[in-house]
């Protein structure tokens, strides 16, 4: 029985110890000997600390840093984002169970500081929010970030059913004064993901 009691208790700390290791988000990505090194403990769903560390940066003056994201840190990325020849990062933040996704993008200022690229909001477009519930998909492919979700009719007798899906390609723009924002450059639907 004791043993029994002990192996059981084993079980259970491996399982919790492994489950918090799922969660947890760490990880260094680099182009040549520069990048970023992501860590996120993900223990919360709406509020965690993300730590980065500028690898290979010439500035010594923002070496590390944290700072608190509303969410779990689902997946980062790494590219050229506005053609200028640094590395920039691209971070995939979900606060809900259907992983609506807001994308946190830093463009590397000639490998010495970093700044926030803006990403609009998808609620705020009455023409893409029609049907948007979320399963957000995301890929960066040569500076472009590809952007797919499920369109949802709520009118239709099959609830939460997909019936099309909505394509997004998202390009990096300069708005003058250094300040730098993803724009939709293309869009279309499709009846396949």
């Amino acid at each position: 029985m004791y043993k029994s009691l002990k192996l059981l208790i084993f079980n259970l700390f491996f399982f919790v110890c492994g489950y918090g290791q799922k969660l947890k988000f760490d990880s260094t990505l680099k182009i040549g000997k520069v990048g970023y090194k992501v860590n996120c403990s993900n223990k919360k769903l709406y509020s965690n600390i993300l730590s980065l560390r500028l690898v290979g940066f010439t500035s010594d003056r923002s070496k590390d840093f944290s700072f608190e994201i509303k969410g779990r840190l689902l997946k980062a990325d790494i590219d050229d984002l506005n053609n200028d020849g640094f590395p920039d990062l691209v971070l995939y933040i979900y606060a809900d169970s259907n992983k609506s996704i807001n994308p946190l993008a830093l463009n590397s200022d000639k490998n010495e500081s970093i700044s926030p690229i803006e990403f609009p909001d998808i609620r705020n477009d009455l023409k893409l929010n029609m049907g948007y519930k979320g399963y957000d998909n995301f890929n960066l492919i040569e500076g472009n970030l590809f952007r797919t979700y499920p369109i949802i009719n709520s009118d239709s007798t099959t609830k939460n059913e997909p019936t099309k899906y909505q394509h997004l390609i998202y390009r990096v723009v300069n708005t003058g004064d250094r300040y730098l924002k993803f724009k939709i450059i293309r869009s279309y639907i499709s009846d396949k993901l």
